[in-house]
């Protein structure tokens, strides 16, 4: 098993000794690693790197010996502000670098002298050739996927795009969110634990399912989706989405791998209905409170607002309602995120970071 742990920039610490991971953060994520069994627990031989005895970091880098250890870039980020490595659309366009590969949302673009670092970077991962890369923080994410959202991707399991492309990849956050906030100690440690269990097949994300998704159906697929899957399923997962007042759609899994969306608002209508006529519309509402009163027990996300929002705007009843994941996490882990994002990444297996399962290019507009 071959793990490589990639953290975005050295710290004070890490630039005087010249290497990644040895500061407070470091230590925290030494403690990682005994936490998931990765840490060698021998003493190291009394010939192992001796110029750091005066340090007093030679059983931390002999704890992590059997792994790679490394930074996107490999000099102190000024001020340890990220955005500083990033130019803004006025500077790129002036000097000539908006090209979409060094893009970051939220960020800019990257400026050209901070771009080699990739490329030795790739050179390393390279050499190591990793089951598995574990990216530590945003920057890192942004180094092998182009996004920086980090607390939507962490402990989902894809494959790098860019450094080291085709390499299977487990973000978490890096040790440094940890020291600032230790809820997230167990949930770091979970996560390496997913990368160990995926580098057992480097190329195959184990467990990964295949799904059914129904997402612009007529009245006629509506009814055979619940013939087909609903009607019969021990229980059905079910989600409202609402915008200033309005049901925009709603949302129903019998199963891991079979969902459907009834919308009801479409934007690129006229009258913003998805539905052609208002007997349509009717129609389509017939069949979601026909579900929803179904003796199939259900199960919510925070599906107390969305029983008492569709029972006040719309007067359906939900019959037997019987969990709540956001109840059933908080009983488990009072002091984490209660999100469905979080949740999704933490127990379930998403193909993607939960707000990249739709369209990038798709609005969302109020109505």
């Amino acid at each position: 098993m071959r793990l490589a742990f990639v953290a975005e920039s050295p710290s004070y610490e890490e630039m005087v000794v010249n290497e990644p991971l040895v500061g407070p953060s470091g230590r925290l994520f030494w403690r990682m690693l005994r936490m998931t069994g990765l840490a060698r627990t021998d003493d190291p031989p009394l010939g192992f790197r001796p110029d750091m005895k005066r340090h007093g970091l030679r059983p931390l880098l002999w704890a992590r010996k059997d792994h790679f250890i490394g930074n996107v870039w490999d000099t102190q980020l000024p001020d340890n502000d990220m955005q500083k490595l990033f130019a803004g659309a006025a500077e790129g366009e002036r000097d000539g670098f908006k090209e979409t590969e060094w893009y970051a949302p939220n960020y800019g673009w990257l400026r050209p002298e901070h771009r080699p670092a990739l490329d030795r970077l790739a050179k390393e991962l390279e050499a190591y050739a990793p089951d598995v890369i574990i990216p530590l923080g945003a920057g890192a994410l942004w180094a092998f996927t182009g996004s920086t959202g980090i607390t939507e991707a962490r402990g989902i399991v894809q494959f790098a795009q860019r450094v080291s492309s085709g390499t299977k990849i487990v973000p978490t956050l890096h040790p440094a969110h940890v020291l600032q906030d230790y809820r997230f100690l167990g949930v770091v440690a979970a996560d390496i634990m997913r990368a160990i269990k995926e580098a057992e097949v480097p190329d195959v994300i184990l467990h990964k399912l295949t799904r059914e998704l129904w997402i612009e159906p007529t009245l006629g697929d509506l009814d055979l989706w619940w013939d087909q899957y609903g009607s019969a399923s021990m229980l059905l997962s079910v989600d409202i989405e609402t915008v200033r007042g309005q049901v925009t759609c709603v949302g129903f899994a019998a199963d891991a791998g079979h969902a459907i969306c009834c919308p009801l608002v479409d934007y690129r209508a006229p009258n913003r209905s998805y539905w052609k006529t208002a007997e349509e519309e009717v129609a389509a509402w017939s069949w979601i409170e026909k579900v929803l009163a179904s003796a199939t027990p259900k199960v919510f996300q925070n599906g107390l607002y969305d029983v008492s929002y569709i029972w006040a705007r719309m007067g359906i009843k939900v019959m037997n309602y019987r969990h709540d994941t956001r109840l059933m996490h908080h009983v488990l882990q009072p002091e984490l995120p209660k999100s469905l994002a979080f949740l999704g990444s933490t127990y379930g297996k998403p193909p993607l970071p939960w707000k990249l399962l739709r369209q990038q290019s798709e609005e969302k507009r109020e109505a």
